[in-house]
């Protein structure tokens, strides 16, 4: 994962190189070299973000037992919450492949076959040109 950074501390261009694995480089572009380098600790890192500030990211991660997203400013972790994948209500949510998407389907909204946006068309006479 890449995400660019502007640190308001040294206004250089940084980017915050996380790979899944959990290891995390902050690169300088203009000097071609890493600046910092740390192991994140965790599972598997799912997604990285920018956040707030000009030299904030975010990672999410997964472990066994937690989802985890961090705050970092630059290379300094500032905050941390980490959610118990055992109290998450898996058994609400709908399952891929299982026909519930958890959107409604025709019937549910009330669209007949053969009627317009039935086939994903509009019908003729509809504002279709």
């Amino acid at each position: 994962f890449l995400t660019p950074l502007t640190p308001p501390t040294s206004g250089k261009l940084l980017y915050a190189v996380v790979s899944s694995k959990g290891s995390l480089a902050l690169w300088d572009t203009k000097l071609k070299r890493e600046v910092h380098s740390i192991g994140l600790g965790q599972g598997s890192v799912m997604a990285v973000g920018q956040g707030r500030g000009g030299g904030q990211f975010l990672v999410a991660g997964r472990t066994d037992a937690d989802l985890t997203i961090r705050l970092f400013e630059e290379s300094t972790p500032i905050r941390g919450i980490a959610i118990s994948v055992s109290n998450l209500p898996w058994n609400d949510w709908p399952r891929a492949g299982s026909g519930d998407d958890g959107f409604p389907d025709e019937e549910e909204i009330g669209v007949r076959p053969g009627s317009a946006f039935s086939d994903g068309t509009l019908a003729s006479g509809s504002g279709a040109s």
